[in-house]
């Protein structure tokens, strides 16, 4: 790789995914999983890194982490992951395990696991320079002796070809197993992580091999972990100096004064007070009580010096989510943080140019310069006045005063999604439906008495994508999608008592015929179809992605087809605040503008296409995307256990098309 430069917290784009499982369905439990990783979480965010933490993490947490994670680091200098828990190698692959995984022996592993493998395919996607990956898994195989032929710890990682520089950091080495500390404590190997990780002037080996040298110590050589890394520049996770060790003569064992001079030149206090706690009565403890108490001193005496600062008066805009801070300092307090493309008034900049003052409700506060660009005052005042408007002449009115101001594109989006033909209104439906097809728009009819309910959906056009910022580069580009044909949906999710009538058995979790089925894979969910059609005579099949998104907002551009508040979701969507944990019978919440019920929640459900990362070539006339990663199939929706962000009309998911869960169903859909 390049050489990586010094990354400064507020300058440079910092992102780490943080897992703790210590919690299992069919394995034992760990003692310090979920506590190495809020110590971690807690100490990269002191580090500059923006942390996504997931605790006791199912399969489909994982995944949807994944997800985020790979949205966020697009564009990163330097990407994280650090995993604490069961991990098992096996067939070469070192698999990471679920909180909910079920795994009896070897062969559940790549259905219920992780390959760790993943963690490397999305850094290489996203195509961050720089790419660390700690795992604090090599512990013994916790499968029963008998159903298992796995080694004890992890092998040798497999790097992806075009990955730019990897460090990868494993808590014991090959055949070793990493040594639990007290339960709700720290393991052995990150609680040394955490003492060294912060320390100024320490290149990345540095850091590892610092922590790789106390544990070592105190496990009398039975952990020794080890780093397999290919960086040819330097990474410092904290710029500074580096001071020379000054240990007394006189005494404490080995590891103490080892301790001691891994926390030399330190300005966190808290380096000093982790020694204390450890070794309350060391050689070392009156010169740490000391240090506690004058760096302290000098953090509160360092609030209040003169700043040097430029007057200035300038409008500017946020380019990157930001914070902003109570004085022109990466460690001074966070007053607010500010979305991309909220506009500011600049009044003075420091000295050396790097922090802007800026006033915030009567207030100075100060933000990270090259977070902010400078903008025409009157472009910005423009834009607020029309930016929630719907009509289409003030946006191409914008577009002729400022054609390539910073707003232009989200003009251009807008002003087309104001122009697009609108979808015909949709007609009340019968209460009581009729056998038989019916092709009016809005209409619901069933090829069968036992045939699920359908809507007649109609023909139109839309945007698809990301239109309400909700991030991640494979919900872009946005692009008109024109649906030629009406086609027929299921009015409802596929039921338990439909599918037990099919396929003569239920898979699904949470029981009631009137529940939607789940459990169901891509590949179930294909059979179903078949057999359905061979009894009706009908092509039956799943939903393309463009479909189920033209169906989903029903006409609508806002998050959610019934708006862009949170709280519609209560009366329109059964997930996190409304299910109770559990599914709920189809058609408990509002129907949309179409007729149809649970497009928002309940439970995921699969659609034809494959995956792909971007909507770059995707089909303009709402066909299945069947080219990309076919090993993956895409869900869309959300579920119940879900948060309103994964229940919106444009957001994506995948999963292997042989994966089953207890969120995951599917509804039915034919040509007319």
């Amino acid at each position: 790789m390049t050489s990586v430069l010094p990354l400064d917290a507020e300058a440079a784009k910092r992102v780490a995914l943080v897992i703790g499982n210590d919690t299992y369905k069919t394995l034992p439990d760990l003692n310090n999983a979920k506590a190495d990783a809020r110590g971690m979480a807690s100490k990269l965010k002191s580090l500059g890194f923006d942390v996504i933490l997931k605790l006791n993490a199912s399969r489909r947490d994982v995944g949807r982490a994944l997800d985020d994670f790979e949205a966020k680091l697009n564009g990163a200098e330097a990407g994280l992951v650090f995993y604490a828990g069961h991990g098992i190698s096996a067939d070469g692959h070192n698999y990471l395990i679920p909180s909910d995984a079920r795994i009896e022996d070897e062969r559940d592993l790549r259905y219920e696991g992780i390959d760790a493998g993943d963690f490397l395919q999305t850094m290489k996607r996203a195509g961050s320079d720089l790419n660390i990956v700690i795992l604090d898994a090599c512990r013994d195989n916790p499968l029963p002796k008998r159903k298992r032929s796995a080694a004890r710890g992890l092998g040798v990682p497999v790097i992806p070809v075009g990955i730019k520089g990897t460090a990868i950091v494993y808590s014991a080495g090959q055949g070793q197993t990493a040594e639990d500390g007290p339960k709700g404590g720290n393991g052995v190997f990150t609680g040394e992580l955490l003492k060294v990780l912060g320390q100024p002037g320490l290149k990345l080996e540095e850091v590892f091999k610092k922590a790789a040298y106390q544990v070592a110590m105190k496990t009398s050589n039975r952990q020794k972990p080890w780093i397999n890394s290919s960086i040819t520049g330097d990474f410092y996770f904290r710029e500074g100096t580096v001071k020379a060790p000054q240990v007394n003569a006189g005494g404490g064992t080995s590891d103490q004064a080892v301790f001691w001079q891994s926390i030399q030149g330190s300005t966190d206090a808290a380096d000093y007070e982790d020694y204390l706690i450890q070794y309350p009565n060391g050689p070392f403890a009156r010169m740490a009580k000391r240090k506690v108490k004058t760096l302290k001193t000098k953090q509160v005496a360092s609030l209040n010096p003169a700043i040097q600062i430029e007057d200035l008066d300038e409008t500017h805009v946020v380019v990157k989510t930001a914070n902003v801070r109570a004085r022109p300092d990466a460690k001074s307090e966070k007053v607010t943080t500010l979305r991309i493309d909220t506009g500011l008034q600049v009044t003075g900049k420091t000295a050396d140019g790097k922090w802007l003052r800026i006033a915030l409700n009567g207030q100075d506060a100060y933000i990270w310069g090259t977070l902010v660009k400078p903008i025409d005052g009157a472009e910005l005042a423009a834009w607020s006045k029309i930016k929630s408007g719907k009509a289409p002449s003030s946006f191409k009115t914008f577009l002729n005063d400022y054609p390539t101001g910073h707003y232009a594109q989200r003009a251009k989006l807008i002003w087309a999604a104001l122009t697009l033909p609108t979808p015909a209104p949709t007609p009340k439906p019968k209460a009581t439906p009729v056998v038989g097809t019916f092709l009016t728009p809005g209409k619901t009819f069933k090829d069968c008495a036992d045939c699920p309910e359908m809507v007649v959906i109609p023909s139109g056009s839309f945007l698809m994508g990301d239109l309400n910022g909700g991030g991640g580069i494979d919900k872009k580009p946005v692009h008109s999608v024109t649906i030629p044909k009406a086609f027929a949906v299921g009015k409802y999710e596929v039921t338990q008592g439909e599918w037990r009538l099919m396929m003569g058995s239920n898979p699904s979790t949470f029981k009631g015929d009137r529940n939607p089925v789940e459990n169901v894979s891509w590949d179930n969910a294909k059979d179903f179809l078949r057999k359905l059609s061979a009894k009706t005579g009908k092509g039956y099949r799943l939903l393309s992605e463009a479909e189920w998104e033209y169906v989903a907002r029903a006409g609508t551009q806002s998050k959610w087809s019934c708006g862009n508040s949170k709280t519609c979701l209560n009366s329109n969507a059964v997930y996190r605040s409304t299910s109770d944990r559990q599914p709920r019978p189809v058609g408990s919440k509002q129907k949309n503008q179409f007729g149809v019920h649970d497009m928002h929640g309940n439970v995921w459900e699969w659609v034809e296409d494959c995956w792909n990362d971007n909507y770059n070539g995707a089909p303009a006339n709402g066909a299945a995307r069947i080219e990309g990663s076919c090993s993956r199939r895409v869900d869309r929706g959300g579920s119940w256990l879900d948060r309103p962000g994964y229940l919106r009309s444009a957001y994506r998911s995948k999963s292997d098309p042989t994966f089953r869960y207890d969120d995951l169903g599917f509804r039915i859909a034919r040509g007319l």
